[in-house]
């Protein structure tokens, strides 16, 4: 029986080891878990804060995408307006260059006419084309009339 007992207390000391280091692996296991933890919460504080600044970034560039886009229409817009306004210049200057030429060949036949008086002393239009002109054109009661 002594034997016995002896195999006992050798089995209850084993056991009473085994759980001092049991304890001492769980209460390491609890710190690493803790340590862990804390890792982990730190992590996660660092990706929301740079989550948040990348979601406060990403706004910015909306805003500003959305006002170039308002920027961009109103200049498409613009663009359209001054490409009309082009045109009715281009149109302008056109029937300005043609009146240009007419007065000029005009201006031509006049001089020539003037140096006919001047060198023979008779008023000879033979061979000079001038430019037909109408009462109202001649006297600027319709001004705007082309030609």
């Amino acid at each position: 029986m002594e034997k016995r007992a002896d195999i006992l207390e050798c089995w209850a000391k084993d056991v009473s080891v085994q759980n001092i280091v049991l304890i001492h692996t769980v209460e390491e296991l609890e710190k690493q878990s803790e340590e862990k933890l804390s890792q982990l919460k730190r992590k996660l504080k660092e990706s929301t804060t740079l989550s948040q600044m990348h979601a406060n970034a990403i706004e910015k560039f909306e805003s500003k995408i959305k006002a170039l886009m308002t920027d961009k229409e109103t200049s498409e817009v613009e663009y359209k307006a001054l490409q009309r306004d082009l045109e009715k210049l281009r149109a302008d200057f056109k029937k300005v260059r043609e009146r240009c030429r007419i007065l000029e060949k005009d201006n031509d036949n006049l001089v020539t006419l003037i140096m006919r008086i001047r060198d023979m002393g008779v008023w000879d239009t033979a061979g000079l084309q001038l430019w037909r002109r109408t009462y109202e054109q001649i006297f600027g009661l319709y001004p705007n009339l082309p030609g």
